[in-house]
């Protein structure tokens, strides 16, 4: 509605996402826009983000699917044993045993309704 975004967190109700943050959309076609965070408002599981430019169903559109990404020192600090998804992207895989299986190349979650 008027541009307004849904946008499904990795961990609701994300609070790195909010007013003035700079995001990176990379889309689908390979393109990346920058885009500031005018406002954002919990729909559970989801969040209504409105972005600075963004004032249309049709711009809006042209955001589906996008990859959402912010620079590394605007995270929050994690504890010991903590770490976000992207750290872990190359890492090897090996088993209890030590027989190396493969290396990780994506995550994902998988949320429970």
């Amino acid at each position: 509605m008027r541009g307004e975004l849904r946008f499904l967190p990795y961990a609701y109700p994300c609070p790195t996402l909010k007013k003035d943050l700079l995001l990176s959309l990379a889309g689908k076609e390979g393109t990346t826009r920058l885009l500031t965070v005018e406002s954002v408002r919990p729909h559970s599981p989801f969040l209504l983000v409105r972005l600075q430019g963004i004032t249309s169903l049709e711009q809006a559109n042209e955001l589906r699917d996008s990859i959402v990404s912010v620079e590394e020192h605007i995270l929050p600090l994690l504890q010991d044993g903590e770490f976000y998804y992207y750290q872990v992207i190359g890492l090897d895989v090996t088993t209890t045993a030590g027989e190396s299986i493969g290396s990780i190349a994506r995550v994902f979650f998988f949320r429970r309704t």
